[in-house]
């Protein structure tokens, strides 16, 4: 599943903060439609819920 699929089946506002992605380094990338254009079609390794909030893994270098 790519982020845009993801996004697109659970319905999330990334304008409000809804999406975090762990990068491969480990670090907290907070998605806005900017970054979302870079990372939309990346494949998800795996995702999960923590606190509200949906975490997702996938290798990019932003």
């Amino acid at each position: 599943m790519t982020v845009n699929e993801l996004i697109f089946n659970f319905r999330i506002n990334v304008e409000n903060g809804g999406v975090f992605v762990i990068d491969k380094d480990g670090d907290f990338i907070d998605i806005n439609k900017n970054i979302l254009d870079e990372i939309g079609n990346e494949e998800i390794k795996e995702q999960n819920m923590f606190d509200g909030k949906l975490f997702v893994h996938i290798d990019i270098n932003l």
